[in-house]
This record gives structure tokens, sequence and C-alpha cells, in this order.
């Protein structure tokens, strides 16, 4: 062990500042032709790549002269503490240059040493294709800071759940509970390395000054531009609209006038990095507050390591109450920033109901009617926050149970919840009449979700043959379990 880092294990956690230098150490895979040389790992259980220190090159000088400046010490200074709050003694963080289609946060690499030993390390590490390219224009320091998120989450809470959901994820997508929460606060730092960056290439994308004729069409465009976009001005929180090109129910087109429902919303990972940012940056930061205020998230991060995760918790609102309990003093502020953001769809029905009105009357400028409206709403979230503040339990009074469906298909399962699934799923997967999928799907906005797969046939007086298809998708999705994402 290094004196610095023996140094640091001696230190206590409440003596260190939040934030100070970190070490960052690039690698490179070793290459046997064209392939990495792949070795089994300690158990034996899979094959992990052997890596070395990558060639001080241009590249490596650019990505050490990143540590030292913006977001990326920032995320630097929060592994460490990652590290500290896991019970390890602090290590440097490992960012592997991939040579492949980068954009991971892994786990496991044996490391080649220059006398040629080889030692395994079963860190998380963050793998990237990286070129000068994207250290100039910054988006090497956004999609770092992503993919760290990733691996503070794998490091403070390593009992994560997987969900059920099959659904590719995007910050479009619906997916479910730890999918969202683990996605959602990896886009959140993208929006935060914004926030911190002195790249003057991308503070110039940022302030729209960038812009290229053709390339915002770009599907991984669009969704870059909505994880920033989106995440600001509370987008995610509207449904979107399928079928105006077709594109199932993930579309950058939003609903200003409709809203998804509380269960949606904890299972998108665009609303829940939205809620991230919003609790975390604050106008006018110091770069000492803002520190501060991660590491007492990571603190609260930590403390669900210790409960009880499934597939079906709704685990950004056991962070809100392990955080709350924890700081006190928070209670207030990050209670009504989530009701705020959400309009209070977890915790009842009643707001977001009056607000498709009110947002109707403001798209269509009828300012009288628009006024009225806006009054009554105003008036029913400040009751329901002075509610939720003094029984944070009831922050999730609105949510129904995680209602699995599954179905075979050619290419594997397909996963279906009733009580987050929309037209085009209901239509295309489980197969209903698209009056029957828009009866469930008013049925379910106007009396709340459905409380079983017996009870979703029943308000539609599903025939005999249909309950017993719906019953048989659910019993399969219980076989099948959670689905662990690679």
């Amino acid at each position: 062990m290094s004196h610095r880092y023996a140094l640091l294990a001696l230190l206590s956690l409440a003596n260190l500042p939040s934030v100070f230098a970190a070490d960052l150490i690039v690698l490179t895979p070793m290459m046997a032709g064209d392939r990495p040389v792949l070795r089994a790992d300690p158990k034996g259980e899979a094959q992990a790549p052997i890596l070395r220190r990558a060639d001080n090159d241009t590249v490596t000088k650019g990505i050490a002269a990143e540590t030292a400046r913006g977001t990326v010490k920032f995320m630097l200074a929060l592994d460490e503490q990652a590290q500290r709050l896991s019970g390890a003694t602090p290590s440097p963080t490992y960012l592997l240059r991939s040579i492949e289609e980068g954009g991971f946060a892994r786990r496991g690499f044996w490391l080649a040493e220059a006398d040629n030993k080889v030692t395994w390390h079963a860190d998380p590490y963050v793998d990237l294709v990286i070129d000068k390219q994207s250290i100039d224009d910054g988006s090497f320091e956004e999609i770092f800071s992503h993919e760290l998120g990733h691996v503070l989450l794998r490091r403070l809470v390593p009992r994560m759940p997987n969900g059920m959901s099959r659904t590719p994820h995007s910050s479009l997508a619906i997916t479910d509970y730890p999918t969202a929460f683990d996605e959602g606060f990896a886009i959140h730092f993208q929006s935060l390395a914004r926030h911190l960056t002195v790249n003057t290439q991308l503070k110039a994308v940022d302030e729209g000054l960038g812009y290229k004729p053709f390339l915002p069409y770009w599907q991984s465009n669009v969704d870059r531009n909505l994880r920033i976009r989106g995440v600001r001005d509370n987008l995610f929180v509207h449904q979107q609209v399928p079928v105006a090109l077709n594109l199932a129910d993930a579309t950058a087109l939003f609903d200003l006038t409709h809203f998804k429902n509380g269960q949606q919303m904890l299972s998108a990972e665009g609303v829940i990095a939205t809620l991230f940012f919003h609790l975390m940056v604050q106008p006018s930061d110091t770069s000492a507050a803002l520190g501060e205020r991660y590491k007492s998230l990571l603190a609260s991060l930590r403390l669900l390591n210790g409960q009880r995760l499934g597939s079906g918790t709704p685990i950004f609102l056991n962070l809100i109450q392990a955080h709350i309990q924890r700081v006190p003093a928070a209670r207030d502020q990050w209670i009504g920033t989530v009701l705020n953001l959400t309009y209070g769809a977890t915790a009842s029905n009643s707001v977001i109901r009056d607000l498709t009105n009110l947002s109707a009357l403001g798209q269509e400028g009828r300012a009288e009617e628009f006024a009225a409206a806006l009054k009554q709403s105003r008036y029913s979230l400040a009751a329901l926050n002075a509610q939720i503040t003094r029984n944070p339990q009831r922050l999730g009074a609105a949510l129904g149970p995680e209602l699995w469906l599954a179905f075979k298909e050619k290419n594997g399962e397909v996963t279906v919840n009733l009580n987050t699934a929309e037209r085009t799923t209901l239509t295309t997967v489980v197969g209903f009449a698209p009056l029957d999928a828009d009866l469930l799907l008013a049925d379910r906005s106007a009396r709340g979700p459905f409380l079983s797969v017996e009870d979703f046939a029943a308000r539609r007086k599903a025939p005999p043959l249909w309950r017993k298809r719906l019953i048989e998708a659910h019993e399969l999705a219980v076989r099948i379990g959670a689905y662990e994402r690679k």
C-alpha cells in the first residue's frame, strides 16, 4: 500500500474534505492479433480481459489534463468518497480505452504490470472508446461522468436488484424501478457535466451554438440532447405521442397536456435523472457546497444496500425515505422538489387529473379559465405537500403493484407491466384491440392502478380465454424472473 493510501485509511470520513485530488489510471487491452486477451477470473466463472497501462500518447495526456479540472475532477473525488463509504481503502479509478464499442461500467479485470506480474482487480471500471476529438469537444467529459455514475452505484449498492423489463433502456423508455434508478442516476451526471464544464466547445453546444445540419435527427443525438433539455425542463413527466411516427412508446414527441402516472415516472430513467439533478444542483453553487451535497447523497445511497430491495421496489422513494431520516433538515426541500416535479403523481392522482385540464387551457391560451384552474391546482399541490411532509411514508401512496406479463417471441421473452404499459404495448404485445386498450387506459387513469391481473381483466369484462391467457402470461413472468442487463 502506498504512503498516500495508508494515510487515507487512518483518517476518518468526517475529517476529509468533500472535494480533493483523485487518481485515474488509464488502461488499454492486451491484444493477440486483433483480439483482446482474456483469462478466466479467479473463481473460473467468467472470462475477463487482461489490461495494461496505456501508453502516454496524446489521448492519454488529454485524459490526464481532464482529471485536474471541471467535471472529471469532481467525479473522481466522488468515486474516492464512494469507496470509503463502502468500507474499502481508496484505490485509483480505472478507465479502459476500449478498441470497440464502449460506454459501459464493467467489473473485474487482470492488470499486467511492467514486471510481467498479472494481478486480479475485482473493482468496477469505466470502458469507453476515446479519441482526441471526444476530449476536445467535451463529449468524453460528459460520457465518462455518466459511466462513472454507474460505478458509484455499484460500489455503494452492490446488492442492487435487476428489474423485470426487457425493453431496451433509453431516456425515453419506460422500463422498471431498478433499471430507471440505475440509468437515471447516471444520466443526471451528464447535465451536471454541462453545469461544471470549463470546455469551451461543450459550453457552445450547451448554448445551442454548435448546431450541425442533419445530425440532430440521428437517434443517439436525439437521446443525448433530451438527456440535457428534458432533464432541465422536466419534459419526461409528460406522456409521449407514439402515433405520430409509429415509433412505439418511446418517441421524442411529448404531449404537454397529458402526464405519466406515478408508476410510469419512477420507471422512466428520464424522470429519475430529472429528480436527481434538481435535488442536487442549486443556483450559484460553490464547488464546496455542491461537493458536500453529493457527499451526503452518497451516504444515503449506501444505506440502500442494507435494505431488502427487490425488482418491484420503488428504489428512488426508498432513497428519499433513507435520506430524510438521516438528514431531517433536508425533508422539506427533498419532498417538495419531488412532489413539485412529479405533480404529486406518486402520492395522489388528484393533482395530475386536474393538471391535464389546466395544461390544455394553457396550450389554448384561455387566460381567465387557466388562471382559475391554476389557483386550484396550486392549492391542491400545496395541500399535498403539507400532507406528505407530515407523513413522508405516503409519498408512494398512489403506486400500484407490479403486474408483469411475459410473452415468448422469436428472440426471447418480452415483458409488460400492466400498470405502466401504454396503448402501443397493449395492442402489439398483449394483443388487445385499440378500443379495448383505450378503455383500459382510461379506466386506469380515472380509477387508479390495477390491483391484480384479475382486476385488469374484470375492468374490461375480458372473456374466459383472455383471462386464461393473461394469467398464464403473468405466471410465465414470475417463472422467468428478473432480467440481468449486459
